[in-house]
């Protein structure tokens, strides 16, 4: 299976993504921790091929959208039917720790 993955210009629940970022405070006053939304519906399982052949590919995302956010943290959620993806996970977290990325 090959994957691609075509860049979008619009964020979650189809605002711009220039209008998303614009929601993220300049200088808060707390920490900022990002996260990967819950999507539980019926048929989506659209992340589940990207954690399993590009893992990568939603770490460096987070980098991305941890750095432009001001966020230390980075959580991503794996729903427990597709537990195998921890270990994947887990494997490209500490290949992109030894990057120092």
């Amino acid at each position: 299976m090959r994957l691609r993955l075509k860049p979008s210009r619009r964020g979650g629940a189809g605002f711009p993504t220039g209008m998303k970022w614009s929601f993220v405070p300049r200088n808060p006053q707390s920490q900022i921790h990002l996260g990967q939304r819950r999507w539980s519906e019926p048929g989506t399982c659209k992340d589940r091929p990207i954690l399993e052949h590009d893992p990568h590919a939603v770490i460096e995302g987070v980098i991305i959208a941890g750095s432009g956010g001001g966020s230390k943290i980075g959580f991503v959620y794996i729903r427990g039917e597709y537990r195998y993806l921890v270990d994947i996970m887990r494997k490209a977290i500490a290949d992109a720790y030894a990057k120092a990325f």
